[in-house]
């Protein structure tokens, strides 16, 4: 399930009630209790981040509202992630962190710097319906990214153009005075495109000893994260369906799932793995469980795994656990 932290959704509901929206009723909408602090690590599903967006939108009838609210954020509100980018020594730095570890925050979207010689690109990708709570969303992360990177050079950055994949709302007046650079709507990306000198602004606060404390601090926050619960079954449970008729292709379990092969691709990425370690891992456990739980010969064994011959299940086995299968059945200790 896509995420986000109940911090951020604070911050929106935080920006709206300046402008006379109830606060309370925004956070209760996504299961945040108003009369607490926020808990960073709660997480809210990101439908019903894009619906406080959207139920904003409405009421406010202004298509400047996520620029704005952009222009309420420090970088330490996002915790240890925006204080890593504000120690870092130039804008490149801060940008490649938040291209790692945007995954703290959430899994909802995620970043991809290119650079080039003429112009570089900052991608913002998130997958999902194009409606108005998900495109206005998308503005305010474009602009929050802009913000952020004002905020630690210390400079009035100017993007050469700002490209947006959604159609233009109908009044474009603050997202010209916001952005300052050309504005494209209806393009094939969500992006930032700079100048490649902008990448080597020097960060006001850097700090090199206090920057690596924080990816410290955030290297291990992504190392705790685990792929939720019903997608790891899912997956787990489709290979193992598909293994009698060979290893089965990240394309087509992916087709199975519902997404894309890149949203898998992303999602297990997050988590340090990848399609084919976890097609390993599962044949390893599950070549586990039915030389302990059943009576099968290894040949058919071999074959529910997915192996074209019996030797070569077996040498696979001996390599992820030392032991051969009959040794492995008998009870012999590694």
């Amino acid at each position: 399930m896509s995420v986000i932290s109940a911090q951020i959704i604070a911050k929106i509901a935080a920006a709206a009630a300046t402008e006379g929206l109830d606060r309370d009723a925004l956070l209760k909408s996504c299961g945040v209790d108003p009369e607490n602090r926020v808990n960073p690590a709660q997480m809210v599903p990101a439908d019903r981040h894009y619906a406080v967006w959207e139920t904003i939108m409405r009421q406010l009838q202004s298509p400047g509202f996520p620029l704005r609210y952009a222009a309420t954020i420090r970088p330490e509100d996002y915790g240890a992630l925006g204080l890593a980018g504000k120690t870092a020594p130039n804008l490149r730095a801060a940008w490649d962190r938040a291209v790692r570890y945007l995954i703290v925050l959430t899994n909802s979207s995620w970043l991809e710097c290119r650079e080039g010689t003429t112009a570089s690109q900052l991608i913002f990708r998130r997958e999902g319906r194009r409606s108005l709570g998900l495109r206005c969303a998308t503005e305010a992360a474009l602009a929050e990214l802009v913000h952020f990177a004002r905020e630690i050079t210390g400079v009035n950055l100017m993007p050469v153009r700002m490209c947006f994949q959604h159609r233009a709302p109908g009044d474009t007046a603050e997202h010209e005075r916001f952005f300052g650079g050309e504005l494209s709507f209806g393009d094939e990306l969500d992006c930032i495109e700079f100048m490649p000198s902008h990448l080597d602004l020097p960060v006001l606060r850097a700090d090199d000893g206090m920057a690596r404390f924080f990816i410290d601090q955030l290297d291990q926050t992504k190392q705790g994260l685990t792929i939720e619960r019903s997608l790891a079954q899912s997956l787990k449970r489709l290979i193992c369906d598909a293994l009698p008729s060979g290893p089965p292709a990240m394309d087509d379990v992916a087709q199975r799932l519902g997404m894309s092969p890149r949203t898998l691709q992303r999602r297990l990425a997050e988590v340090d793995t990848t399609f084919q370690k976890f097609l390993e891992n599962t044949r390893r456990d599950l070549s586990k469980h039915l030389l302990q739980r059943t009576g099968h010969p290894l040949a058919e064994i071999a074959f529910l795994l997915g192996f074209s011959e019996q030797s070569a299940f077996q040498r696979a086995f001996k390599r992820w656990n030392g032991l051969t299968p009959a040794e492995f059945r008998a009870g012999k200790p590694a």
